[in-house]
């Protein structure tokens, strides 16, 4: 096992950094693991496993990781805690769902949560995200393509693509549909999701 001083190393880098490290020195996925261990443990306890539960469902979790992280194309598109996080959640949600009574899990995340909780050492780097997204968006307003005002019909008016097809007299449900997906695909690649 490592001590804090072995993984001084990694402190201050970059999640792809560390990725990247990972890919070829086995002790850095020692510092991973023992890092966010007992932020993982008590995020399955709260949600209601018990401590032996908890603590397999980390193991199954960080295996995952270690698995992932040896594929050549795997990107990390979050922390490695969130990652985690997210593994856990969903082990644990297959675990109480396979039950023989059927029981549902004691989960509450909202929103608000999930930026508070997991994303507390990543304020910048959300930010940077929305500022990206709003940069992008704003950018689609100012083509001459309408995309905007199409996603912005489909999302946050939640027309149906038929709606959407009289209000910007197109000519009909599936030419709005293809020009959406379309629209998608652009603001994915603004992004840099794709």
């Amino acid at each position: 096992m490592l001590n804090n001083n072995n993984c001084r190393e990694i402190k201050g880098l970059k999640e792809e950094e560390i990725l990247v490290l990972l890919k070829s020195q086995e002790n850095i996925f020692t510092c991973i693991y023992q890092k966010h261990k007992s932020y993982c443990l008590n995020f399955l306890k709260q949600k209601g496993a018990s401590k032996e539960e908890a603590y397999d469902i980390y193991q199954d979790a960080v295996i995952v990781l270690y698995e992932k992280s040896k594929v050549l194309d795997f990107k990390l598109t979050c922390s490695f805690q969130t990652y985690l996080i997210s593994i856990c959640y969903n082990k644990l949600k297959t675990k109480w769902g396979s039950k023989e009574n059927k029981m549902t899990i004691p989960i509450d995340i909202s929103i608000e949560d999930s930026y508070t909780d997991w994303y507390d050492d990543e304020e910048t780097e959300i930010k940077e995200k929305l500022d990206k997204i709003k940069i992008a968006l704003d950018e689609l307003k100012r083509n001459a393509d309408n995309c905007h005002e199409r996603l912005r019909l489909f999302y946050y008016e939640k027309l149906s693509n038929s709606e959407i097809a009289k209000t910007l007299n197109l000519k009909n449900a599936n030419v709005v549909k293809n020009l959406i997906g379309r629209c998608k695909e652009v603001l994915k690649k603004m992004v840099g999701v794709i």
